[in-house]
């Protein structure tokens, strides 16, 4: 039996904004962690830099959700990066495309959070 690419998370800063970048497949296992890793710091501006995750199943978009509620709920901004691919298809499946902040690149998301 083979396994998907191993789940990773690399927390950063980019200008003012902490920058989450997640690699691998974001699944039943993973998707705590990466709830925790966009939620830590609810006040701040953060970035989720999606584009190199390779599979999301509902209980990583769950997470989004639940990361976007905290970050929102405590005055923060969440938003997104990511390109064609597994994190893109969900959001249009699921129609929840307008729920998020989208950008292009890490740089453009950071520009917008200030």
């Amino acid at each position: 039996m083979t396994t998907g690419p191993k789940f990773q998370i690399e927390v950063g800063l980019l200008g003012s904004a902490r920058l989450v970048t997640v690699s691998g497949e974001i699944d039943l296992a993973a998707a705590p962690r990466l709830a925790e890793a966009l939620s830590a710091e609810p006040e701040a501006p953060t970035i989720a830099d999606l584009r190199d995750v390779g599979f999301i199943d509902s209980t990583g978009l769950r997470s989004l959700m639940t990361a976007q509620d905290k970050v929102t709920g405590a005055g923060g901004r969440l938003a997104l990066v990511y390109g064609e691919g597994p994190v893109e298809r969900i959001l249009d499946l699921t129609r929840l495309t307008d729920r998020f902040e989208v950008f292009a690149s890490p740089e453009d998301a950071a520009q917008a959070l200030g």
